[in-house]
């Protein structure tokens, strides 16, 4: 395929720029240690499925933002057999951990560094604002970002295409074809921007198989072939 020009680019954070499922593991674990709870695997995968799953309700609609965060925790503790350690500060507390938790993904600061200096770059993420900033910050990738476009602040969550029409007013000399979208996930980033008519490059480290219904632009297994694919 003859690469296109493009004058942007967006790019997804979580799982795209930062490795989230490290660092939800990490602040999970912290707050478990604060609650005198034995860190087990089972329970680090057990939080991971609910919540993981409820992300999936938030991007369908079908549940709030504010549900998911106030509900995460109770089903958690509940799952568990815990009810008796929660005391409704879980999600406060977990937040504050996940904000510090900055873990990049291998070759993302090589990767945004190279294309910062050809491209203006933006971050479009339905991450929490506190915890997108915070991480960002840490990791010294805030700096490469023109913009940052976050759900909650939005209003808007991919793959919902007024996400995207929002970012796009914000920026009113941009052409959604001169955009490029770069995310990990099939569900919010590529369908996001099927939904908004933006190309997509689908980042896909561990080689998994495409929902044929969802197209894609370009794939890519490392950050790093972005640089190429963009020469």
């Amino acid at each position: 395929m003859q690469q296109k020009q493009y004058n942007a680019l967006f790019f997804d954070v979580d799982g795209t720029l930062l490795d989230f499922d490290a660092a939800e593991r990490e602040a999970l674990g912290l707050l478990l240690r604060d609650r005198g709870i034995e860190i087990r695997e089972e329970y680090i995968q057990c939080y991971h499925h609910i919540n993981a799953s409820m992300w999936k309700m938030l991007e369908r609609g079908e549940i709030t933002r504010e549900k998911l965060q106030s509900e995460r925790f109770v089903q958690f503790f509940d799952a568990v057999g815990l009810k008796e350690k929660a005391d409704g500060e879980e999600n406060r507390i977990y937040r504050n951990y996940l904000s510090q938790a900055a873990i990049p993904i291998a070759g993302a600061q090589a990767v945004l560094q190279e294309l910062g200096s050809r491209y203006p770059l933006y971050v479009v993420s339905n991450g929490n604002t506190q915890v997108q900033y915070g991480r960002l910050g840490i990791c010294g990738f805030q700096k490469y970002f023109r913009q940052i476009f976050l759900s909650e602040e939005i209003g808007y969550t991919k793959p919902d295409k007024r996400f995207f029409e929002e970012c796009l007013r914000q920026l009113p000399d941009m052409k959604r074809e001169e955009i490029l979208l770069i995310g990990d996930s099939l569900s919010s980033d590529m369908a996001g921007g099927r939904n908004a008519g933006i190309d997509t490059c689908w980042y896909n480290p561990t080689g998994i198989l495409r929902d044929e219904t969802i197209p894609v632009t370009y794939e890519i297994q490392d950050l790093r072939e972005l640089c190429a694919l963009l020469e």
